[in-house]
């Protein structure tokens, strides 16, 4: 993925290359940035949760 951002506008951003006849489609960059905490939390809970049942499956010494 490919993010582009403009000097005059630097709220919003737009995706590389993408060219529409209505015009660009452009994206809130708070938007951009929230969506991308959530997918690094599910990542790291995912990560967390693998972690724990792997340390609970195997037998006490």
């Amino acid at each position: 993925m490919c993010l582009e951002a403009d000097r005059a506008r630097p709220d919003v951003v737009r995706l590389c290359g993408e060219r529409y006849p209505s015009g660009d489609d452009m994206y809130p960059t708070y938007v951009l940035v929230t969506v991308a905490g959530a997918i690094g939390a599910c990542v790291v809970a995912g990560v967390a949760v693998g972690v724990r049942r792997r340390s609970r499956s195997e037998p006490a010494r």
